[in-house]
């Protein structure tokens, strides 16, 4: 495996535990972005702020319902990670 599959299935268990904590209506709309057409579910990892983010989008209208947020700590990637001369400003 690599990273980028590592990250998908951490985020699909992430998704999985959630999903049984939310509402019945949450869960609905959930449900419906998960199967329609023209909808999508996004989870936004907020690096900075420290927060992570489940929203169901309608992408034909251009709008997202926030399903589940979660504040986390603040992640600050190790200054090598970007090369000499970047910053992770904490």
């Amino acid at each position: 495996m690599n990273p980028t599959d590592d990250l998908t299935d951490a985020l699909l268990g992430w998704l999985t535990a959630v999903a049984l904590q939310l509402d019945n209506a949450r869960l609905k709309v959930l449900r419906a972005c998960l199967d329609a057409d023209q909808a999508d579910v996004h989870i936004v990892a907020r690096l900075r702020e420290g927060s992570i983010v489940l929203e169901g989008v309608n992408l034909a209208n251009k709008t997202s319902t926030e399903l589940w947020a979660e504040n986390v700590e603040p992640l600050f990637p190790h200054d090598d990670a970007f090369g000499p001369g970047t910053s992770t400003k904490q």
